[in-house]
């Protein structure tokens, strides 16, 4: 069961990260706010571009194609997945990649009302907030087991910590959380 929520949780993760992994493309680079301000404060903050809003919901299904390909061809993917991928179309993959990416955009919106500052750490809403914002849009297609929905958040955030830190070991990011 653990691997099967691992293995569905490798989508949310895949989502989140693009912006990230595509920020040397030039392209969009234009901030979701447009640098307009609420309360004196950013709507959202000068690192939520449309890039990432248009590359997570892309890069999401591609990765969500991939998925449900090794789910075909390796019988140990059916096995421990927590729904069957085949049944399953791209679309599933680009709307909950989508969610993701809109999580930690409705995330920042209330982070910079708290007056937290890009780049600083807000346990844990920013290591949740993308598998919340997945979870939602995924249950237009799927309907999760409660202990499921339970051990995804769980799962999703030591696995998000993991994945920074061995982002900052690597020099991919400056914060080891």
């Amino acid at each position: 069961k653990i691997l099967g929520i691992i293995w569905f949780t490798s989508l949310l993760g895949v989502a989140n990260m693009s912006p990230v992994l595509l920020k040397k493309l030039p392209l969009l680079n234009i901030p979701v706010d447009f640098g307009k301000n609420w309360r004196k404060e950013r709507l959202f903050g000068k690192n939520k571009t449309w890039r990432g809003f248009f590359c997570a919901p892309i890069i999401g299904g591609l990765f969500f194609l991939f998925q449900k390909f090794l789910y075909v061809k390796i019988s140990f993917l059916k096995e421990i997945s927590l729904f069957n991928y085949q049944e399953m179309t791209v679309w599933f993959g680009v709307w909950v990649s989508f969610g993701v990416i809109v999580g930690d955009l409705v995330k920042s919106f209330f982070k910079r009302r708290c007056h937290i500052y890009p780049g600083k750490s807000w346990l844990p809403f920013d290591q949740i907030d993308f598998i919340l914002g997945g979870l939602i849009v995924a249950f237009c297609f799927y309907w999760f087991k409660f202990l499921d929905i339970i051990f995804i958040i769980i799962i999703g955030f030591c696995l998000h910590l993991l994945v920074k830190f061995l982002g900052y070991i690597f020099k991919i990011d400056n914060k080891p959380i």
